[in-house]
Protein backbone atom coordinates (compact mmCIF):
# COMPACT_ATOMS: atom_id res chain seq x y z
CA UNK A 1 0.00 0.00 0.00
CA UNK A 2 1.45 3.43 -0.90
CA UNK A 3 2.84 5.27 2.09
CA UNK A 4 3.78 2.14 4.02
CA UNK A 5 7.01 2.63 5.97
CA UNK A 6 9.21 -0.13 7.35
CA UNK A 7 11.62 1.31 9.90
CA UNK A 8 12.23 -1.59 12.26
CA UNK A 9 13.18 -5.24 12.03
CA UNK A 10 14.94 -5.31 8.67
CA UNK A 11 16.86 -2.04 8.98
CA UNK A 12 20.11 -1.38 10.82
CA UNK A 13 19.19 -0.17 14.34
CA UNK A 14 22.35 1.97 14.48
CA UNK A 15 21.50 4.05 11.41
CA UNK A 16 18.57 6.30 10.51
CA UNK A 17 17.15 4.35 7.59
CA UNK A 18 13.79 3.10 6.37
CA UNK A 19 12.01 1.45 3.47
CA UNK A 20 9.09 3.26 1.88
CA UNK A 21 6.43 1.99 -0.48
CA UNK A 22 6.01 5.30 -2.27
CA UNK A 23 3.66 4.10 -4.98
CA UNK A 24 1.06 1.49 -5.72
CA UNK A 25 1.93 -1.14 -8.27
CA UNK A 26 0.01 -1.14 -11.54
CA UNK A 27 0.80 -4.79 -12.23
CA UNK A 28 2.45 -7.36 -10.02
CA UNK A 29 4.49 -6.47 -6.99
CA UNK A 30 5.74 -3.15 -5.68
CA UNK A 31 9.33 -2.83 -4.50
CA UNK A 32 10.03 -0.38 -1.66
CA UNK A 33 12.74 2.26 -1.90
CA UNK A 34 15.49 2.19 0.73
CA UNK A 35 16.36 5.55 2.28
CA UNK A 36 19.21 6.38 4.65
CA UNK A 37 19.36 9.75 6.39
CA UNK A 38 23.03 10.74 6.33
CA UNK A 39 22.78 13.99 8.29
CA UNK A 40 19.84 15.63 10.03
CA UNK A 41 20.89 19.05 11.22
CA UNK A 42 17.26 20.03 11.92
CA UNK A 43 16.63 17.06 14.24
CA UNK A 44 13.36 16.25 12.50
CA UNK A 45 11.32 13.39 13.96
CA UNK A 46 11.48 10.18 11.91
CA UNK A 47 7.75 10.35 11.13
CA UNK A 48 8.12 13.83 9.63
CA UNK A 49 11.06 12.81 7.43
CA UNK A 50 9.19 9.71 6.26
CA UNK A 51 6.05 11.76 5.51
CA UNK A 52 8.09 14.38 3.61
CA UNK A 53 9.82 11.63 1.64
CA UNK A 54 6.48 10.09 0.73
CA UNK A 55 5.04 13.44 -0.44
CA UNK A 56 8.15 14.18 -2.52
CA UNK A 57 7.19 11.16 -4.61
CA UNK A 58 4.24 13.18 -5.94
CA UNK A 59 6.36 16.17 -7.03
CA UNK A 60 7.48 14.85 -10.43
CA UNK A 61 5.89 17.31 -12.83
CA UNK A 62 5.08 14.98 -15.71
CA UNK A 63 3.42 12.23 -13.66
CA UNK A 64 -0.10 11.96 -12.30
CA UNK A 65 0.78 9.17 -9.86
CA UNK A 66 3.42 8.90 -7.20
CA UNK A 67 6.92 7.70 -8.04
CA UNK A 68 8.83 4.96 -6.29
CA UNK A 69 11.61 7.48 -5.58
CA UNK A 70 11.40 11.14 -4.61
CA UNK A 71 11.39 13.93 -7.18
CA UNK A 72 14.97 15.08 -6.39
CA UNK A 73 16.24 11.54 -7.01
CA UNK A 74 14.17 11.25 -10.19
CA UNK A 75 15.46 14.55 -11.59
CA UNK A 76 19.06 13.73 -10.60
CA UNK A 77 18.77 10.48 -12.57
CA UNK A 78 17.42 12.39 -15.58
CA UNK A 79 20.27 14.91 -15.37
CA UNK A 80 22.90 12.17 -15.15
CA UNK A 81 21.38 10.33 -18.12
CA UNK A 82 21.33 13.52 -20.17
CA UNK A 83 24.91 14.41 -19.26
CA UNK A 84 26.05 10.85 -20.05
CA UNK A 85 24.35 11.13 -23.43
CA UNK A 86 25.93 14.52 -24.13
CA UNK A 87 29.41 13.37 -23.14
CA UNK A 88 29.26 10.06 -24.99
CA UNK A 89 28.20 11.45 -28.37
CA UNK A 90 30.22 13.75 -30.60
CA UNK A 91 29.22 17.40 -30.39
CA UNK A 92 26.50 18.30 -32.87
CA UNK A 93 25.90 21.88 -31.84
CA UNK A 94 28.19 24.87 -32.22
CA UNK A 95 28.12 26.86 -28.97
CA UNK A 96 30.12 29.75 -30.40
CA UNK A 97 26.92 31.42 -31.61
CA UNK A 98 25.44 31.67 -28.11
CA UNK A 99 25.70 34.84 -26.09
CA UNK A 100 28.23 34.44 -23.26
CA UNK A 101 25.49 34.94 -20.63
CA UNK A 102 23.65 31.89 -22.00
CA UNK A 103 26.61 29.52 -21.66
CA UNK A 104 26.09 29.03 -17.91
CA UNK A 105 22.29 28.75 -17.97
CA UNK A 106 20.40 25.77 -16.66
CA UNK A 107 18.53 23.59 -19.10
CA UNK A 108 15.27 21.90 -18.16
CA UNK A 109 14.60 18.19 -18.02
Amino acid sequence: MPGTVIDSGVVNPHRFEFFLYGHGGIKGTTVPAHYTVLHDENKMPADDIQRLTYHLGYMVSHRTRSESFTAPVHYANLAVARIRNILSSPPTFDFTGLHENMLDCVFYL
